[in-house]
């Protein structure tokens, strides 16, 4: 099949573009081949750099277009919650990005000690945590406020600034710090 056809199918299949970006390996050689699925996998990882290097070739600002369009490119049309960790050293640069874990279509769960515990591995003196909803809202809910409270009150106590909380919804990005949930 030509790679206009598989692609136009895919896109069919799962929704939109972000849904072929989102879906598995073993979903995208389901719906095609295995050879459509390797090109999509390569394709995403190429994406994900592109846009992970643009966000950080300078300091970074959880406020920042480069890093909502990374966060939105990435994590909006996931269909499940996901929980990524941003680390940062004294200048905002980027030392590292991580997710946790991935979770149910609506949870996700990682203690505020294991995300401390591997900013101190990074060396990192900053974090900002972005979880995506996957129902579209992006607003917190109560429990996404819990948690960020107990991340920055620890990360405070270690040293460690937590900068933003975002959460990342279809094409949309909510800082939680802008909305105050947390100080």
């Amino acid at each position: 099949m030509p790679a206009r056809a598989w692609s136009g199918e895919l896109i069919r299949r799962f929704g939109s573009l972000g849904g072929v970006v989102d879906a598995t390996s073993a979903a995208i050689a389901r719906a095609s081949s295995v050879e459509a699925a390797e090109l999509i996998l390569a394709h995403r990882a190429l994406l994900e750099h592109s846009l992970r290097d643009r966000a950080a070739e300078r300091a970074i600002n959880a406020s920042g277009a480069e890093l909502r369009d990374y966060l939105v490119a990435t994590m909006g049309d996931a269909r499940t919650e996901r929980l990524r960790v941003l680390y940062l050293d004294a200048g905002n640069r980027l030392l590292g990005t991580e997710e946790f874990t991935q979770g149910s279509p609506t949870s996700v769960q990682v203690a505020p000690r294991t995300i401390l515990k591997r900013a101190f591995e990074f060396q990192a003196v900053g974090v900002i945590l972005v979880h995506n909803h996957p129902g579209g809202d992006s607003r917190a809910s109560p429990s996404d406020i819990r948690f960020t409270r107990a991340v920055a009150s620890a990360g405070a106590a270690l040293g460690i600034a937590l900068h933003d909380h975002l959460i990342v919804a279809g094409g949309t990005c909510t800082s939680l710090r802008a909305a105050g949930a947390f100080q």
